[in-house]
């Protein structure tokens, strides 16, 4: 079963909340929600058919690293002004 993530809580500066994959594997996600700061998403398989990352205005400073994306429609969509994503 394929699922999907999202954020819960921010992480700061200095102390970053990482979601990442095991051992260099690449599981499958059905999309990625942002909305809160300093997260990194790493080496993700992002599937969709609609959007498939969704950084919302409290998604500032965001991190997709290492990561695929398969059958978006749109890749990346950003509301509410967040800053400073970086995808990689």
């Amino acid at each position: 079963m394929t699922e999907s993530i999202s954020t819960a809580r921010s992480g700061t500066a200095l102390s970053r909340i990482y979601i990442k994959a095991a051992n260099s594997s690449k599981p499958s996600v059905n999309g990625l929600s942002f909305g809160h700061a300093y997260v990194t998403v790493d080496g993700f398989r992002i599937n969709n058919t609609g959007t498939a990352v969704s950084v919302g205005g409290g998604g500032s400073y965001c991190e997709i690293l290492n990561s695929e994306f398969n059958g978006a429609e749109n890749a990346i969509s950003m509301s509410g002004s967040p800053a400073s994503c970086r995808i990689r």
